[in-house]
């Protein structure tokens, strides 16, 4: 039997980080924080093809970013005034952010994906040329394993942001069941 202390806890995907930085009244998240909180411990085994897999997760994150946000929210992805890099947050729809374009769907509905222009690789807006400019961006700072901003650099996670990640991990699962809760007449 395998004791609970050993049993690494289920990664936290974007979305539910996403929504819990705006609960607790923050704008959002690096790309290369994203993919850290919901994969380091994976990562942390791939040695080689570990350029290919990391640039696969900034595919894979941009593309859902683009796919599998719910119509009650948007994605945007631009600088942060603070720290002057590319920061994802969640706003609500119909939201104007000024020099974002949105990506359409893979179905080719509303876009709910918004990238300022700086954050193409290309001027033609794809979400390829997204893909890649994040991915310029991100790939340094992840090959490293280096996924939080902090003191105009990126670094390995620290206890903060772990207590962060796994206070995100608590609420949303609180949320889940509080949705799965049968309502009271």
């Amino acid at each position: 039997m395998i004791e609970s202390s050993h049993i690494e806890p289920a990664p936290l995907d974007w979305f539910p980080l996403l929504r819990y930085q705006r609960v607790r009244a923050k704008t959002g998240f690096t790309i290369p924080f994203l993919i850290g909180a919901a994969r380091e411990a994976r990562l942390a085994l791939v040695r080689e093809g570990r350029e290919h897999a990391l640039f696969s997760e900034v595919n894979s994150l941009v593309l859902r970013f683009r796919d599998d946000t719910p119509s009650s929210h948007w994605v945007f992805v631009e600088e942060c005034n603070e720290l002057k890099q590319p920061l994802a947050a969640l706003y609500e729809p119909g939201t104007a952010r000024p020099g974002c374009e949105g990506l359409v769907t893979r179905a080719g509905t509303t876009p709910q994906l918004y990238v300022h222009r700086d954050y193409f690789h290309r001027k033609d807006g794809s979400i390829e040329s997204a893909i890649q400019r994040l991915w310029d961006l991100s790939a340094a700072p992840l090959m490293q394993g280096h996924f939080s901003f902090r003191d105009g650099h990126y670094e390995s996670f620290n206890d903060e942001d772990r207590v962060l990640i796994e206070n995100a991990r608590k609420w949303w699962a609180q949320e889940i069941s509080q949705r799965a809760a049968p309502k009271a007449s």
